[in-house]
């Protein structure tokens, strides 16, 4: 009877660990939404350059259009520098979390923040998709496994108050929830 009690016991994993996973797709999420505002960008300026050669020719109609083009990917580039601008605040709430060892308080604010950003269009792009599920399931399991102690201390004196935490997700989910999914709206 015991050893069927040891069995189907479920493991208890390391908390702290989950988080800097959860850092890691952070910081991998933000390396690939510079990538993808790359390309956005250089895609611009091409259609810029070429329609300043068609003017030139005097094809004023599809300079027009290549102009439009150029301006639709200017909004998606405002847009890809909030989603990152929220990534940021999210991977130094992740860091403070991590520095004071506290594995639980604001962790659900964190989900609820990646919540929002997997409800903007842009979360169907492969690449920023995979990592924000990275981000999701890497808090949820530090979240599940809170109650299970490693022992940790703090190594140094912490000089960031826990409220500069608490702050910064607040402004993650201010900034989500106004500049992101309140433009959708506004559509």
């Amino acid at each position: 009877m015991v050893y069927r009690e040891l069995i189907f016991r479920r493991r208890q994993r390391d908390p702290l660990k989950a988080l800097m996973r959860a850092l890691v797709a952070s910081k991998t999420a933000i390396s690939r939404i510079n990538a993808i505002e790359s390309r956005v960008s250089s895609r611009r300026e091409y259609l810029l350059q070429t329609a300043v050669k068609l003017e030139d020719m005097g094809n004023d109609f599809l300079a027009k259009k290549y102009v439009e083009e150029a301006k639709r990917l200017e909004n998606i580039l405002v847009r890809l520098n909030y989603i990152k601008l929220v990534l940021e605040k999210l991977s130094l709430t992740l860091e403070l979390n991590i520095e004071f060892r506290r594995f639980s308080q604001e962790l659900s604010g964190v989900i609820e923040v990646v919540n929002m950003l997997k409800k903007l269009p842009e979360s169907t792009i492969p690449e920023f998709s995979l990592t924000i599920h990275e981000i999701e399931s890497n808090v949820r399991e530090a979240l599940d496994n809170a109650s299970f102690e490693m022992g940790y201390t703090a190594v140094a004196p912490v000089n960031v108050s826990s409220e500069e935490a608490a702050r910064l997700l607040e402004e993650a989910k201010a900034i989500a929830k106004h500049k992101l999914l309140g433009e959708l709206e506004a559509k």
